[in-house]
């Protein structure tokens, strides 16, 4: 009978301690935390929190500010202009031209650029152990939010960063759909034909472009929504006749003067608007600027005080 209590209070000791494991192991298991660095962000492994950042891009260098990281921004390109902030910021040339040598004297730790660099200037970068981080620009609205999450995730890390940078693309987001429902109502019972026609060669903003998007998003209706990479035929654009002709500031005298344009609604109307092109074509928060400004040239009424929409 001893003999038999003996066994039986061994077998329940082992089973306790093999519950005891298996708990501790679901304890371990379940307290995983991702680590913040280091974090892989396009094939680049970021090893470290950048402390000093090169910019090679003026939308990128928005976008860093937009995150709350300017105090990691120790340079920038020389065509880098907002926000005021970088004023006083060295200039170290551009992605294409990049002032290498001074890069590395700043002691910079990551360079940050839209386009690639040249190969000479990336292997020199390289062998300082400085990375270089290449975010292009968005094809779609979509694309947007990607941008603005993997450089926060690089300037950030894993955690606090990448999300830090999906809720300020969220917030610009929320602007777009914000204007689009302001309109909604007006596009629905009157909706405007419209173009962007982004240069003096006749190029303009098609479907598949994120600009052509915007036009949407501002509730016009494309015209040129069934072209490809900025090109629409002429004949085309004149069969579809626009009430309304966005165009980059400077170009509006030359699209009027010219003899191809002249039979459009638009020019006849002198509906032919001007738009900041760096609003557009700099892939950061203030494109709702212009696509509000397009919104309000489009349907004033959804803007007007009082208006149930502009509630």
């Amino acid at each position: 009978m001893k003999k038999a209590l003996f066994w039986a209070i061994c077998v329940l000791m082992a089973l306790m301690l093999a519950a005891g494991c298996d708990l501790k192991g679901g304890s371990e298991s379940s307290s995983t935390v991702v680590e913040e660095y280091p974090v892989t962000v396009n094939s680049v492994v970021i090893k470290k929190r950048p402390e000093k950042v090169v910019s090679l891009s003026p939308t990128l260098t928005e976008i860093v500010f937009e995150l709350g990281n300017g105090p990691q921004l120790v340079a920038c390109s020389k065509y880098c202009d907002w926000p005021e902030e970088v004023e006083d910021l060295p200039r170290v040339g551009t992605a294409g031209m990049p002032k290498v040598e001074e890069i590395i004297e700043l002691e910079a730790d990551l360079v940050i650029a839209q386009q690639e660099l040249p190969d000479e200037a990336l292997q020199q970068l390289k062998l300082k152990g400085i990375d270089v981080l290449v975010v292009k620009g968005a094809s779609d609205v979509d694309g947007l939010s990607e941008i603005y999450m993997n450089l926060g995730a690089a300037l950030g890390g894993n955690v606090t960063g990448k999300q830090n940078g999906i809720e300020t693309g969220n917030r610009l987001m929320s602007k777009f759909r914000n204007l689009k429902v302001q309109v909604q109502s007006h596009a629905d019972t009157l909706p405007a034909t419209v173009c962007y026609i982004a240069s003096a060669e006749g190029h303009m903003a098609t479907g598949d472009t994120l600009i052509g998007q915007l036009l949407e998003m501002a509730g016009g209706v494309n015209v040129a929504h069934g072209g490809a990479d900025f090109e629409f035929g002429l004949d085309e654009l004149k069969l579809a006749d626009p009430q309304v002709i966005f165009c980059p500031k400077g170009l509006a005298s030359k699209i009027k003067n010219n003899d191809k344009y002249k039979a459009l609604a638009a020019v006849k109307n002198n509906k032919v608007i001007e738009i900041d092109p760096v609003l557009l074509e700099r892939q950061t928060s203030r494109m709702a600027e212009a696509v509000e400004q397009m919104a309000r040239a489009l349907y004033p009424d959804a803007f007007e005080e009082g208006s149930e929409a502009a509630k």
